[in-house]
């Protein structure tokens, strides 16, 4: 096995001239913008892509004032669950930062759970990763299927067009 450290591929590639395949280190930053319009368009409709059984979908819910996501966002970072330069990433094989699912989770709250738990609880729950309920889980997922489906799209080639551009290059 070959260990590069913690070189992100970019790196090894411009630094020794080769990449590793799946490699731990590659992340992909979400900016926020791109979040709030996810979770915003993605959190509160149908799902656009990902399959949700009807147990799990109960149909469109109102979200919670941006004022009022944004207060518990300063929660967070108050109680110390975010820092304020925290990156928001995807990490290799589809997991989330602790700090990407901790701001998708309050951008993903609805005006009832806010209500019933307050901005502070909101922020305790989710800083201490315990579930709002699961609806609001679904959303989440939903929010960032929608924001990662966005961010693939903006790459000029595909996953398999890739693949196939590097099996042309021969094992070099």
């Amino acid at each position: 096995a070959v260990s590069a450290g913690w070189l992100t591929n970019d790196e090894l590639l411009l630094s020794q001239g080769w990449a590793l395949a799946d490699s731990a280190t590659q992340v992909v930053a979400l900016p926020e913008d791109m979040l709030w319009s996810a979770a915003n368009h993605g959190a509160s409709t149908a799902p656009p892509v990902c399959q949700v059984s009807p147990e799990e979908w109960e149909g469109p819910v109102t979200l919670a004032s941006r004022e009022a996501r944004e207060k518990v966002i300063d929660a967070l970072r108050k109680f110390r669950y975010i820092e304020a330069g925290d990156e928001l990433t995807v990490l290799a094989g589809g997991l989330c930062s602790d700090p990407l699912g901790n701001f998708m989770q309050v951008l993903c709250l609805s005006e009832d759970e806010v209500a019933l738990f307050g901005e502070q609880g909101c922020a305790v729950n989710i800083g201490e990763s315990v579930p709002i309920s699961r609806r609001h889980e679904t959303r989440v997922g939903m929010a960032l299927a929608a924001a990662c489906s966005t961010i693939l799209s903006s790459y000029p080639t595909t996953l398999a067009q890739d693949k196939a551009l590097l099996q042309t290059m021969g094992p070099e």
